[in-house]
């Protein structure tokens, strides 16, 4: 099957109220009262405490990063791949968050004239009211929305201009549909190398404490990847397997208990962080993570 049959471009939007703003009159207060030269400092003010927008901040990473999991990188417009097999569990756990994320926004909302007195309070002289949005228009700041799309297909480029041109044009469609499929397969590697890299840093330190999780993580992705690589990439899967082989089997007490149980699998981790970081291009202690 075609990536166009096995996957949709996802994109998420998140957008939130700018509580943090630059202050020009502390600026030069603060460049004045000590010497600095000016453009060489600048000074920023919370317009409401840190506290009150913290729940709404942690809703949207959570969005963010369940996303970026759950999909592969596309293009440069923010688009993301979603495999079709990982459609429907997405989208129900998107709703779940957004609703937590429109919970956390009402919840701020109602706050919200308390926390305005709160920071007429603590900003003092600094106070500017406003900087502040009325209720209505800070409501309108707040929004997360996710757009599915279908993979255009460069065999369905249809445009009224002479047929040499029209080659050329489908021609450099494919070869960026290709640069996006080995960006895909690279993002997998870039996950795997992580994981593995933290194992082979902490086992083969025999000093060094972990917690179960380290394995925990391996198993976690190791199993979830499959889902991601729609291209099929054998060598990659491949390598999962090795992984799940050398490195997902290990039991965390073993690794703490067995001294040799230990170097073997941090060898292990050696070696296929070695293969990886090959595809990647990376040199050994200089890895671009």
């Amino acid at each position: 099957m075609a990536i166009t049959d096995k996957a949709l471009i996802v994109r998420l939007a998140v957008s939130q109220w700018t509580s943090r703003v630059f202050d020009k009159k502390l600026t030069d207060e603060t460049a004045a009262a000590n010497a600095i030269e000016s453009g060489r400092v600048r000074a920023m003010k919370a317009l409401v405490a840190k506290e009150a927008i913290s729940k709404i901040t942690a809703a949207a990473s959570a969005i963010r990063l369940y996303t970026y999991k759950m999909s592969l990188p596309w293009d440069d417009g923010g688009g993301r791949l979603l495999p079709a097999d990982l459609v429907l569990t997405y989208r129900k756990e998107y709703r779940e968050m957004k609703d937590r994320f429109d919970s956390a926004v009402a919840e701020f909302i109602d706050g919200y004239p308390a926390y305005v007195d709160d920071a007429r309070r603590a900003l003092n002289g600094a106070f500017n009211e406003r900087q502040y949005p009325t209720v209505e228009r800070l409501k309108s700041k707040y929004k997360v929305t996710v757009v599915m799309e279908p993979l255009p297909l460069s065999s369905d480029f249809r445009v009224d201009i002479n047929s040499a041109e029209l080659s050329a044009i489908k021609k450099e469609l494919e070869t960026a549909s290709k640069e996006r499929e080995a960006n895909l397969v690279n993002d997998l590697y870039e996950r795997l190398y992580k994981v593995v890299k933290h194992a082979a840093d902490t086992l083969s330190d025999p000093e060094k404490t972990f917690r179960d999780s380290l394995v925990e993580n391996i198993i976690e992705l190791t199993n979830f990847l499959p889902a991601l690589n729609v291209t099929g990439n054998k060598h990659f899967e491949a390598l999962r397997k090795g992984i799940v082989k050398e490195l997902a089997s290990a039991e965390p007490d073993t690794l703490r208990k067995d001294p040799e149980t230990r170097k073997n699998v941090a060898e292990s981790a050696d070696a296929l962080m070695a293969k990886m970081a090959s595809y990647l291009g990376y040199t050994p202690g200089d890895e671009n993570e």
